[in-house]
């Protein structure tokens, strides 16, 4: 009966360390693929020409944005 009780032990640290090492492993790889997600948008969108938010500076009197309630 003993043997049972230091394999339940040993079981139990075993599943300790491998549920730390999963944890880690998951925010590795989940940093990684957001990483570069993103980074790879952010340079097809560079390329592109893009500019959703019209953040690029324009030669114009006024800054403002003509919407589709304005054409009344």
């Amino acid at each position: 009966m003993e043997i049972r009780g230091t394999l339940s032990k040993a079981f139990g640290a075993y599943k300790n360390a491998a549920g730390k090492i999963g944890e880690f492993n998951t925010k590795i790889i989940l940093g990684a693929v957001y990483f570069t997600l993103f980074t790879l948008y952010s340079l097809a969108s560079k390329l592109s020409g893009r500019d959703p938010l019209h953040l690029k500076q324009k030669k114009e009197q006024s800054y403002w944005v003509k919407s589709e309630s304005d054409a009344r």
